[in-house]
């Protein structure tokens, strides 16, 4: 053969090998587009409306068993056989007293429509990358496996959180198929068998108690008692400690709205038994107390049996947290026991937030009354003003106001109109400008109270007053007497007047108030006080 004719045989030799390449070449790109495609398709297929990614769709019946393993606890939640219906969820082999039924079908519920924001393809191998997503073997992360009827066992890793919107990485472990999930995949898939407890909180109504004291470490508390008062009659509450004055209503409906609120924050342990001392129940930081009390003469409360009651006891601080250790109780009805007959150390320990215990923390100045005196004139019989140690007794007479016909007037009600006699040894004062003392007296404010910082000696009584009312209370010889509304003003400091209410010296009153009104007297007596503006 030719020298030409085998140029030509190889040139025809190599564009059959070329079109063979170029052929082969085709149909794998063909192949690889049409896996593509089908990947495409089914992404495309398993997605929702919104462009996330269905992992698990089924119906509640077909969840058999999830289990949750970690590095802290590891658990299985399964049906709960007793529930003839087979709508609970219990945590096998574990106590489920207080399992939060509701946290747990929100669980139950995102294992039937498991879903990812993205997919992200393949994880990587190596595992310094795998750190990267926190599903390295150092990080430990969560293993999840969610057992689902006729459809097998679902299991993924739990990685790390993602963007300010604490969004999850997670890997299916069997495809190690990597995607980015909804905050609450790392939310239900990472807790402990403790995090699925209810928290508890304060939980007996204030309309069920009639009791309420506050002690607390460093300072003098709070009592508060639901009491009849002893001058109008109506049922109010009233501070008892650490001085007597009733509540504002106002103010105390928004402190027990705030106090209704409180919730344990978490769960520490099963029983307080073994570290009593370390959680610091033993000199315990601040106990609160709410029951129903029957009161005693001597004014010692008895709880009565049956009825709502509830305390609270806040210990130590938790090491590393602004948060403290605390223990509570609570009774609805006759099968609890009186908070004087349960054994704390047998409660289970929880931690109480920061904003809590500054709520229990409330001064009684920031639900008092300010207004200790505000009392109506028609509940007193007589006052009593001293000025400097000069006493004057001043009487209180009330008759009904007559026509021309000497006949009662009464006023748009129909109640009569009485007319207040104020007589000073014998003299009757001027009725409008007394009416106007009066106010003035009433109207006394408590300032603040007494701290550290200010003066703890007093010089001598400036002013006094004693508001005697109509109303009467026991001696201690069981004698009736007049109820009487006492205050006492001492020398403190240039703006202030310590007053002693009651027999309490914990308050302190504005100078320039006070000697308004001991210059308001004496312009009173004699008529120059100008009236109260409806005179």
């Amino acid at each position: 053969m030719s020298s030409r004719a085998d140029k030509s045989l190889t040139r025809m030799l190599i564009a059959l090998i070329l079109a063979i390449v170029l052929l082969a070449g085709s149909v794998i790109t063909a192949t690889a587009m049409l896996k593509q495609d089908e990947k495409k398709n089914e992404q495309e297929n398993s997605s929702g409306s919104d462009g996330m990614i269905d992992l698990i769709v089924c119906d509640e019946e077909d969840i058999e068993r999830v289990t949750i393993d970690s590095v802290k606890d590891t658990y299985s939640i399964i049906r709960d056989e007793a529930d003839a219906d087979g709508v609970s969820w219990i945590i096998e082999n574990r106590d489920n007293t207080d399992i939060s039924q509701y946290n747990l079908m929100l669980l139950i519920n995102r294992c039937t429509t498991l879903r990812a924001l993205r997919d992200l393809g393949k994880a990587p191998s190596s595992e310094e990358e795998l750190a990267l997503y926190g599903l390295d073997s150092a990080s430990d992360p969560v293993r999840v496996s969610i057992n689902v009827k006729d459809k097998g066992v679902y299991t993924y890793l739990i990685g790390g959180k993602y963007g300010a919107e604490n969004q999850y990485y997670f890997m299916d472990a069997s495809s190690s198929e990597l995607y980015l999930g909804h905050q609450s995949v790392g939310e239900y898939f990472t807790r402990t068998v403790d995090q699925w407890r209810d928290l508890p909180g304060i939980d007996v109504q204030t309309g069920a108690i009639n009791y309420l004291t506050i002690e607390r470490k460093s300072d003098d508390g709070l009592t508060m008692i639901y009491n009849s008062d002893l001058i109008s009659g109506q049922n109010l509450w009233q501070l008892i400690s650490p001085f007597l004055c009733d509540a504002d209503s106002n103010k105390l409906s928004t402190f027990f709205e705030s106090l209704s609120a409180i919730t344990m924050s978490g769960f520490v342990a099963q029983s307080a038994e073994k570290d009593w001392e370390k959680y610091g129940f033993e000199d315990y930081y601040l106990r609160l107390a709410m029951f129903q009390a029957e009161i005693k003469e001597n004014g010692e409360p008895v709880i009565k049996e049956n009825y709502p009651s509830q305390i609270l006891i806040v210990g130590a601080p938790v090491e590393g947290s602004d948060e403290r250790y605390a223990i509570t109780y609570s009774m609805h009805d006759a099968s609890g026991k009186l908070l004087d007959e349960i054994n704390l150390k047998s409660l289970k320990v929880y931690t109480i937030s920061s904003a809590s215990v500054n709520l229990l923390r409330t001064d009684a100045m920031d639900i008092a009354n300010l207004n200790f005196a505000m009392q109506h004139i028609d509940n007193m019989n007589s006052i009593d003003i001293t000025i400097r140690g000069k006493k004057e007794h001043i009487n209180i007479t009330r008759k009904n106001k007559l026509d021309d016909d000497h006949n009662p007037i009464t006023d748009a009600s129909g109640d009569p109109v009485m007319l207040t006699t104020f007589t000073l040894d014998g003299e009757t004062l001027p009725e409008a400008s007394m009416r106007a003392f009066y106010a003035k007296l009433i109207s006394i404010g408590l300032a603040a109270r007494i701290q550290e910082n200010d003066p703890q000696e007093y010089g001598s009584e400036v002013f006094s007053f004693s508001l005697n009312t109509t109303s009467f209370i026991k001696d201690e010889d069981g004698e009736n007497i007049p109820y009487s509304i006492t205050a006492s003003f001492y020398e403190m400091d240039l703006n202030y007047y310590m007053v002693e209410y009651n027999g309490y010296r914990v308050c302190k009153v504005r100078k320039d108030y006070i000697d308004d009104i001991i210059n308001a007297y004496g312009l009173a007596k004699t008529g120059e006080l100008p009236p109260l503006r409806d005179e």
